[in-house]
């Protein structure tokens, strides 16, 4: 314990506030000791995430085989930090997959360009290929809704009621706006984790802030909260190795015979592994 000798009647506060300024560094001390010997786990999937397909897209076949290799696995600390992405830095030991093919397509191709050509000076660093793999279900252990989608939902939260914006972005969780009861606890929520210009900007559309702000909401929300996200259609942070039971394989001139909605993904691609 530090005290601090003081001739005036404040010494015995000046002791008091070091003593506990001490107790606090040891306690975050320990706690990044335990965090990082007993990771906390995040909720478990419902039963009905468990019934679902995820997917997973990337646009070089390089990738491709390392994932068909060693599964879907979280990158370290060292390699999050070397995409310099800033905001939109991927979370540390957590991968990333959807509920909707759509979205892992667009992963796939590089760019969203389903239904129309894909330009070869698009996909030429890349490769002529891009692939999707479908991870059951049944293999989520540990869930967060994912980041970005989290700032979406926020977005359609405190947009309510404005029907040029919510059009504007038209994404999986638009559907909040048309949910009074439930933007109004989003909206609540955000109100007392996020600062005032994130939640401008959130307001106002800026991905880098939907990200930025998704992190920070995320330390502070329940379990319940988490769950419901993700059930509604947010994409998934899922904490450790996934692997995938199929491979597709997507030929990237072919782009222009896809549609936006992923719906004719699979007549078009070509399966590589596993059985559908």
């Amino acid at each position: 314990m530090r005290t601090l000798r003081t001739p005036s009647s404040g010494g015995r506060a000046v002791a008091a506030a070091l003593t506990i300024r001490t107790a606090q560094s040891y306690l975050s001390r320990m706690s990044s000791v335990v965090d990082h010997w007993w990771p906390r786990m995040n909720p478990a999937p419902s039963p009905s995430m468990l019934g679902r397909r995820y997917f997973h897209g990337t646009p070089r076949e390089a990738w491709a085989k390392q994932i068909a290799k060693n599964g879907i696995r979280p990158p370290s600390e060292t390699v999050v930090k070397a995409t310099k992405r800033g905001q939109m830095m991927p979370v540390v030991g957590r991968v990333y997959v959807t509920p909707h093919l759509s979205e892992a397509q667009i992963y796939a191709l590089g760019a969203n360009f389903a239904g129309t050509s894909l330009p070869a000076s698009v996909w030429k660093d890349d490769g002529r290929y891009g692939f999707v793999f479908v991870v059951p279900g049944s293999a989520l252990l540990d869930v967060d809704p994912d980041e970005d989608s989290i700032g979406e939902a926020m977005y359609y939260a405190f947009n309510v009621g404005n029907e040029r914006l919510v059009n504007e972005h038209s994404g999986p969780l638009a559907a909040i706006a048309s949910d009074p009861e439930f933007a109004a606890r989003l909206t609540a929520f955000a109100a007392r984790v996020l600062t005032p210009k994130q939640k401008r900007d959130i307001k106002d559309g800026h991905y880098p802030a939907w990200a930025s702000g998704g992190k920070r909401a995320l330390k502070a929300m329940s379990d319940g909260m988490k769950l419901d996200l993700i059930e509604r259609g947010a994409h998934v942070a899922h904490g450790g190795i996934l692997v995938p039971s199929e491979m597709w394989r997507l030929d990237k001139t072919r782009s222009s015979e896809l549609e936006k909605d992923g719906s004719n993904f699979f007549d078009i691609a070509e399966q590589v592994r596993g059985s559908r």
